[in-house]
């Protein structure tokens, strides 16, 4: 295993306890995805360089149309405020259904990063944990399992 699979791995593990918070940073050759860890769970995440931002997520994804997509962006630049939350404002959307597509998009850029690569991995503990979880979050420690069982099926 490649010693940042493997570093992101032992970094998983150890947040993957009741308590732990965090801040995962990883790096590519493009710029970096941080995953929010809280408790095992991954519950959010935040890229620098390019990516697909949350309000284009949820046209893709279908939550909102096309037309909704561009109304928002117009109001939030006229209101100076992010497009999710003219999307709100619009009644687009509800504040869990930002919070599901955030877990969603996390989800979606960590199966993606591992299956691309990445070169370096850091962890900032810090945060407070979360007591509630949202139905829509995900254990990072199976993503990684399930990424290593293809990795390895497909090496054979």
């Amino acid at each position: 295993m490649n010693s940042h699979l493997q570093k992101l791995v032992e970094t998983l593990f150890e947040c993957d306890r009741e308590g732990v918070a965090g801040t995962m940073i990883v790096g590519t050759q493009l710029g970096s995805v941080s995953f929010q860890l809280e408790d095992g769970f991954l519950v959010g995440s935040q890229i620098k360089g390019p990516g697909q931002m949350l309000s284009d997520f949820l046209v893709a994804t279908g939550w909102i149309s096309r037309e909704e997509h561009t109304t928002a962006r117009q109001m939030a630049k006229a209101e100076g405020v992010a497009p999710w939350v003219a999307m709100m404002r619009m009644g687009l959307i509800t504040e869990d259904g930002i919070t599901q597509a955030r877990f969603q998009l996390a989800a979606q850029r960590f199966s993606l990063l591992l299956g691309t690569g990445f070169d370096s991995v850091a962890f900032e503990p810090g945060g407070p944990t979360v007591a509630a979880r949202k139905a829509g979050a995900q254990r990072a420690v199976p993503l990684v399992l399930e990424y290593l069982r293809i990795a390895l099926e497909g090496g054979r």
